[in-house]
Order: C-alpha cells, then sequence, then structure tokens
C-alpha cells in the first residue's frame, strides 16, 4: 500500500484564512460562474444543474479537478464534509485546500495520472498516519478540458477505514481460528504426549497480534495433586526452568491459576510473583489453568511483550486454546488409560491361553512344548509371508492351543510307545474337531475354534475331520499345517528320536502343492535354510 502524510492542520483553519473573494475571483478566471466547464471546451453544454446532480449523487467525496491541481467542481459531500461552500470551493488549489501544502504530496495519484498522459486512470488506497485513517482514492480522466487547456479529472475518495478494520479483524480471528484447529488436530497425530504439549505451546506462542513473547511454558498435574510440574518450555532462562520446575499450587501466578482454577493476569512483577531469581527482569503472564471435571490439569503460562496489554480478541483466545488443550489432554489421557487396560487384557488373555496349552500337554507329556514351538513357526511363516499385524497374533494364539482336543483322547493312547492301530489312531484324529467343540464357544477377535478344527486338512481333501478342498480352507490353517508338521517331525519324541529338519522340509517338499499350500511351504523352507529360522 501507499503511504501518505496527511498535515493535522484543520481544513476549517485553512479555510479561514481563505479569502472568499479570492476563491470566488480565481473561479472567475477559471471559467463562468454559469458552468462547471468553460468556454469552447464545453462541447456537451451540460448545465451547471445538471452536472452538479450527478456529482452530488454519488456517495464518496467527489472533485473534478484539472491537471494543475486546481478544483473545478466538487459534490456536496466533499464541501460539506470541508465546511465550505461550494462557490469556495471552486477554484481552490487541492494540495492547499485539502493538505495544507504549496504543492501535491508525494504519491498523489493526480500526479500519477497526469505523468501518464491523461488517459488512464489511477486508483490507490492510502494511509493517513495523522489520523490513522485508510482513504480509497480515484482519478479517471474526463476526456473534458479548461478554457486553459488542462485535462480535467474525476477525483473521488472514499473513507475505508472501516472496511479496513473489519477485514485486519476477520483476518486476525480467522489466524487465530487456524491456530485453535491446528491444537485440536494435535490429538489425532500418533505423537508422544510431549510432543502434543511442546507443538501447542508453540502454536500459542505465534498466535498473531496478541503480544506474546516467543517464551512460556505448560505444567501438568502428575501423581502430586497439589503440584505442578513443568513438562514442555520454549525459550525460558536457565534460573526460571530450576526455580519453576515444581510449582506449588497458590504459589506465585501459576500456582494461583492452578489453584483458584482462572486466569491470573500481570503486566509487571507484582506482589504474587513469589518465585524470582537474582537479575529476574521485569515481566508480565498471561497463567491459563488447564481445567476438566473440575480438576486442575495443569498451566500454560505466556509471557506478554514489554509494554503490550491483551485485548479482548487475546483473551478470547488464550481461553479457548487452553479449554481446546484441556480436552486434548483429557482424550490422550483417556487413551493412555485405554491402551494400559488392554495392555492388562492382552497380558491376561496370553496368560489364559498358556495355561490351556500347558493343560493339554500335561495330559499328553510327548507332546511337552509342541504347542509353544508350533506357534512360534507359524508366526515366523505368517509374518514372511506379509500377512496383517492382526492377523499374525491369531495364528500364533491358534498354535498356542491347536492340540487342545487332546484333552478327551485317553492318556494311555497318547503316551504309547510305537505305533498306534488304526482304532487308536481314529481316536487321536477326533482331537481337531474336539478343540473345535471346546473353543467354539470362547469369544476371540480372530476364528481360532475353526482354524483348529482345520489345521489337519489337506488340499487334496485327504486330511480330517471334514476333508474339506484346500480352496475352503483359511491361510491360517493352512500356515498351522505346515508348522505343525516341520516341528513334528523335526523334534525329539521320548518314544523316538527326531527325524532332523532335512527330513522334515523333504517331507513338506515332496507333498507341496497336494497335502500342504505351496507358498506356506515355500516361505518355511526360506526361513529354515536362508535365514536360520530355530525353536526358541
Amino acid at each position: 500500500m501507499n503511504s501518505v502524510v496527511i498535515p493535522t492542520e484543520t481544513v476549517e483553519s485553512l479555510s479561514k484564512r481563505m479569502s472568499s473573494e479570492n476563491v470566488v475571483e480565481n473561479s472567475a478566471k477559471r471559467g463562468c460562474s454559469g458552468c462547471l466547464l468553460s468556454g469552447d471546451r464545453c462541447s456537451n453544454r451540460t448545465t451547471k444543474m445538471d452536472a452538479q446532480a450527478i456529482l452530488d449523487a454519488m456517495p464518496a467525496y467527489a472533485l473534478l479537478i484539472d491537471s494543475t491541481h486546481h478544483i473545478v467542481g466538487a459534490n456536496k459531500a466533499f464541501y460539506q464534509a470541508m465546511n465550505l461552500d461550494l462557490p469556495d470551493v471552486i477554484g481552490a488549489y487541492c494540495p492547499k485546500l485539502v493538505h495544507g501544502l504549496n504543492h501535491p504530496f508525494h504519491g498523489c495519484p493526480l500526479e500519477e495520472a497526469v505523468a501518464m498522459g491523461g488517459l488512464e486512470s489511477v486508483e490507490r488506497e492510502l494511509f493517513d498516519p495523522a489520523r490513522r485513517h485508510w482513504i480509497k482514492t480515484a482519478v479517471y480522466p474526463t476526456g473534458q478540458f479548461t478554457e486553459d487547456g488542462h485535462p480535467i479529472f474525476l477525483h473521488t475518495a472514499e473513507d475505508i477505514t472501516a472496511q479496513k478494520l473489519t477485514a485486519k479483524r476477520l483476518t486476525k480471528e480467522q489466524k487465530l481460528q487456524h491456530a485453535i484447529s491446528e491444537i485440536l488436530r494435535l490429538s489425532l497425530k500418533d505423537i508422544s504426549l510431549d510432543d502434543i504439549l511442546k507443538k501447542a505451546l508453540n502454536i500459542i506462542l505465534a498466535a498473531p497480534q496478541i503480544g506474546l513473547e516467543k517464551k512460556g511454558c505448560i505444567f501438568l498435574v502428575e501423581d502430586d495433586r497439589e503440584t505442578l510440574v513443568m513438562k514442555v518450555q520454549v525459550g525460558l532462562e536457565e534460573p526460571v526452568k530450576q526455580s519453576c520446575a515444581r510449582v506449588g499450587f497458590g504459589t506465585c501466578l501459576c500456582g494461583q491459576a492452578a489453584l483458584t482454577q482462572s486466569i491470573q493476569y500481570s503486566t509487571t512483577l507484582d506482589e504474587r510473583h513469589s518465585i524470582t531469581y537474582p537479575g529476574i527482569s521485569d515481566h508480565g503472564h498471561t497463567c491459563l489453568p488447564l481445567v476438566s471435571g473440575g480438576r486442575t490439569l495443569g498451566v500454560i503460562n505466556t509471557y506478554l511483550k514489554k509494554g503490550r496489554r491483551r485485548d479482548s480478541e487475546g483473551k478470547k483466545f488464550l481461553i479457548t486454546a487452553a479449554n481446546v488443550l484441556s480436552g486434548v489432554l483429557v482424550r490422550r489421557q483417556a487413551e493412555m488409560e485405554l491402551k494400559a487396560s488392554i495392555g492388562r487384557l492382552q497380558r491376561t488373555f496370553k496368560q489364559t491361553i498358556l495355561t490351556i496349552s500347558k493343560i493339554s500337554e500335561e495330559i499328553d507329556q510327548y507332546t511337552a512344548g509342541h504347542q509353544k514351538r508350533v506357534a512360534q513357526m507359524a508366526r515366523a511363516i505368517a509374518q514372511e509371508m506379509g500377512l496383517d499385524p492382526d492377523r499374525v497374533e491369531g495364528i500364533e494364539v491358534a498354535g498356542l492351543v491347536h492340540d487342545i482336543g487332546k484333552v478327551a483322547v485317553p492318556a494311555s493312547i497318547l503316551s504309547k510307545p510305537g505305533r498306534l492301530n488304526e482304532f487308536e489312531m481314529g481316536l487321536v484324529r477326533t482331537h481337531s474337531e474336539t478343540g473345535y467343540d471346546i473353543l467354539k464357544e470362547v469369544d476371540f477377535p480372530w476364528p481360532i475354534a475353526q482354524i483348529v478344527r482345520q489345521h489337519h486338512e489337506r488340499l487334496n481333501n485327504s486330511g480330517y475331520p471334514d476333508k474339506i478342498p484346500g480352496e475352503s480352507m483359511l491361510m491360517e490353517a493352512k500356515i498351522l499345517a505346515v508348522a505343525d508338521v516341520f516341528e513334528a517331525m523335526s523334534s525329539h519324541r521320548p518314544y523316538r528320536p527326531g527325524l532332523g529338519v532335512s527330513a522334515a522340509l523333504n517331507e513338506l517338499l515332496q507333498k507341496k502343492g497336494t497335502f500342504f499350500d505351496s507358498e506356506v511351504v515355500d516361505t518355511c523352507l526360506k526361513l529354515v535354510v536362508e535365514k536360520g529360522f530355530k525353536f526358541n
């Protein structure tokens, strides 16, 4: 924007010093009294009443002014604002009449229009620092001339201070609202609480036009419900960080804000500022309590710039920011408590699963640790295949309980050394279905019962208990089937030595695509041969 200094001398005082006779004389010299445009140049022959009516209809100040800055015509809005009559205005030198100058002011739009040949319009917004007003001014060529041959321009001026202030206020409010939105969005980000507080503090301190220094801190209430603990800070000197690391309720301005749950505001070091240190400089504060459900969560401590006082918009912003941050804290604390609760439940769940696994192994001593090792292998295969972490966890759980149905098989059969007969094998094969019956009523977040039922099914329908084809099998069951065979063949049993890793892998490779899923077998082979997988 262009800026022009307009003298503070009033138009009224100037007009008193100007002789009406001289003004009228100047008017007579520049044209006739019956027309705003004089001599042969008045080709349109518009009457004075017609032209004046047009000018007076304009709400903004309007002048007809020639290239030498002499006024040829003026509307009522202008000459009444000048506290003059129209005859006193006509013929006057505009810079003198309006600005008290004997020459055009720097940045005058009429000067620019004349310099451009008088053929183009010039529009400007000018600021008057003396009266702190904004003026929207424009100069338009009319194509008319005075009898002396000087081009005539239409010059309008409108005080737009109110619009400027409104736009400035709306821009400020928009920026402050954006800052509030940024604080609110922090709660949706996967970052630590300390990061949330640090980012929120920086957003608050950077808020425009509210007079805050680029330093402050945020306190939270932790285990001691009567003490504020400084969690994050920006720009604080070392003595402040040390002396204010922990602040009791009621101590200094921040402690008062925490105790009273009300804003503590000061422009200087007053009696409330009880925490001091040698060399402390005078400063002001706005301390805002973070409150939710009647409980103090913490305090935001900000520093005021020297000589600045808070305004209503700044106060409103800080209160809103504190309320939003309080909500963010409550939400984050609730999430942390929920995660802790879920963690406890998961640990309890895992312990329950391990207990169930141990129950079945107590019955079948020969397969002690088998379920745990199968779960390890199945998890490794699922991860290597890129399955979703939640599915991986479900596969591991299924592995830990996949032989739970053996509780229904007589211990004498499970512990029998040597080969089982057909009848005995038939009883052992019931463990998949029995495991399903035991687990189907448990509300797992995964299809554990169905995985357990299918872990002895085979792609070519030769498995049990349902002889389903490979396309009907769950991928989790296909993974568990490979892990189960690999562990059973490679591990030692009391009634036989382990057949070894090579024999287990050969068995899987020979039956890949017929009994076992090809991708799962290839992944198992990669884990063992290339990545050196071993059971814990």
